[in-house]
């Protein structure tokens, strides 16, 4: 189906391009980010799968389309600098919750969710533009996050 073949690229794609400040080209030619991309786009297939869903299109072939499209910033990206609330939930999130519901674990795709999302709530904290519903955690450095960055003191 290719509504979820386009999912698994854009699940992997958007919230990568938020946490890295990356386009699509370097987010897939960066080795430790093109690995976070194919398990991220692995676990959704897992969850594809328990659902019945069969695309006809690997995920190596999804990531070669994606970085052939170049620098671009995502729509995420965008709606992150211009202190836009993210479609977090709606991408990420939903499979989240497809996955939940067949029993398939998805631990890369709920650290990802978690990084981004509180991401995005301190630097919208800190820049003024949105508030964050009370929720005063604060995310890990993004050099734990198996390779996504190194920690620049944000935390």
């Amino acid at each position: 189906m290719q509504v979820w073949a386009n999912l698994m690229g854009i699940l992997a794609l958007y919230p990568l391009s938020v946490l890295t400040e990356g386009d699509p080209a370097s987010i897939f030619t960066e080795p430790a980010l093109r690995g976070v991309a194919l398990r991220m786009m692995g676990e959704a297939q897992t969850v594809a799968d328990r659902l019945g869903v069969r695309s006809a299109t690997s995920t190596d072939d999804q990531l070669a389309a994606a970085a052939v499209r170049g620098r671009f910033r995502t729509p995420m990206r965008q709606d992150d600098l211009s202190g836009r609330r993210l479609e977090l939930d709606a991408i990420l999130g939903a499979v989240i919750e497809l996955a939940d519901r067949v029993g398939v674990d998805v631990p890369t795709l709920r650290r990802i969710h978690d990084l981004t999302d509180q991401r995005a709530r301190n630097c919208h904290r800190r820049n003024g533009k949105f508030d964050d519903h009370g929720n005063d955690r604060w995310c890990a450095a993004l050099a734990v996050a198996d390779g996504l960055g190194e920690d620049r003191g944000d935390t």
